[in-house]
């Protein structure tokens, strides 16, 4: 497949084997029940205008892809889909639909990943799953902008229940506090804004490329951060590590003095003391002393002791 951008907001997609382009907006959360365990399920509506060949036309369909990850129930679906839109009924067609496997699909891990844009209140969310739902379907322009301006939106993959695909403020499980995804209508908005009407939901669309942008800069901004305080982290390490390294040269210097003074002081004390002069002895001892202390307190003698006390020392010696 081809891929191109055609500006920030749309990805067009060529597909060589079927000859068919399609337009695609970015993914949108419209359902999503998070506890970070394995209850969770979260449901997005990725919108794409497609057409035969490479030369839009006006046969161009408007479609959408439901795609639902969950790591316990899985819908069971249908040949059909239902919205129920402020009470009144839309049942569309979708003859595609299924589940695609993580070793069949090389964009898995990706989708099961979700930014702090798509869903506000956590950080780089992911869910593991085995396998993604999904669903296809068309929308004429008049049912997408019915379900953009709706009140309240409510979607059947199957008959087990309704999903609530409002987006906005959602409660998220054991204790994660409120989440901020966007929902059906405002995904909507974008698709009728990008392919019917850009004069349509304008302000929406804007708005939402500011808040993306804010995010964006927010994020960079953060990692910036993080990256300064590590820079200064591993300067001030160097810099203790260079203090610490001049202090032992400045204590090797002394060590050096006070056990050369000490050596000559030893050997004074050893000619006094075989000359049989007296105090001879008690010259040796603390100049002895000293010296003992000096080398103990050498950084090389330290190394020596430790390699010593593991039995390597430079060698091997067996045990």
């Amino acid at each position: 497949m081809e891929k191109k951008n055609n500006n920030n907001a749309i990805e067009i997609t060529y597909d060589g084997m079927e000859n068919i382009t399609y337009e695609k907006l970015k993914r949108g959360v419209i359902y999503a029940d998070i506890g970070c365990d394995k209850s969770d399920m979260v449901m997005d509506l990725l919108p794409a205008r497609h057409y035969e060949g490479k030369t839009r036309s006006d046969d161009a369909k408007i479609g959408f892809t439901i795609s639902t990850k969950c790591c316990a129930t899985e819908p069971w679906f249908q040949n059909k889909i239902v919205f129920d839109i402020d009470g009144e009924r839309l049942e569309v067609d979708s003859p595609n639909h299924g589940w695609v496997r993580k070793m069949h699909y090389k964009t898995f891990d990706e989708e099961n990943s979700y930014s702090e844009e798509e869903i506000k209140g956590i950080n780089s969310y992911r869910i593991n799953v085995g396998g993604i739902g999904k669903v296809d379907f068309d929308l004429q322009p008049d049912d997408i902008k019915r379900i953009a301006e709706a009140k309240n939106v409510d979607l059947y993959l199957d008959s087990d229940g309704a999903y609530n695909v409002n987006g906005g403020s959602v409660n998220a499980r054991n204790g994660y506090g409120k989440l901020q995804i966007e929902g059906i209508q405002g995904v909507m908005k974008r698709a009728y804004h990008h392919f019917v009407d850009e004069t349509c939901y304008a302000d929406y669309c804007e708005n939402k490329q500011k808040a993306i942008k804010k995010e964006k800069q927010r994020v960079e901004a953060e990692k910036k951060q993080k990256e300064q305080m590590r820079i200064a982290q591993e300067q001030a390490e160097a810099q203790a590590q260079q203090e610490a390294v001049e202090r032992e040269q400045k204590a090797s210097k002394r060590r050096l003095t006070v056990f050369l003074i000490s050596l000559v002081l030893l050997i004074i004390g050893f000619i006094l003391f075989f000359s049989d002069v007296e105090g001879g002895l008690w010259l040796v001892i603390p100049s002895g002393i000293a010296i003992i202390v000096c080398l103990a307190g050498s950084k090389r003698y330290a190394e020596f002791s430790d390699a010593f006390k593991k039995g390597t020392n430079g060698e091997d010696y067996g045990g």
